[in-house]
């Protein structure tokens, strides 16, 4: 009797399903929105606290 080593990898392998409608990415809009109200948040703070001396 000959001992084998176990396969690779699963015995039943699944596959993900294909891209969707929610699986789109973000139009240059959206991302320029999203950058411009965390460019606000951030000067929002660093203006409220002014530097220590």
């Amino acid at each position: 009797m000959v001992l084998l080593p176990a396969p690779f990898g699963p015995r039943n392998p699944t596959t993900s399903p294909g891209p969707t409608e929610n699986d789109t990415p973000p139009s240059p809009k959206v991302l320029s929105e999203a950058l411009g109200q965390v460019l606000t948040s951030i000067m929002g703070v660093s203006a409220s606290k002014p530097p220590r001396n």
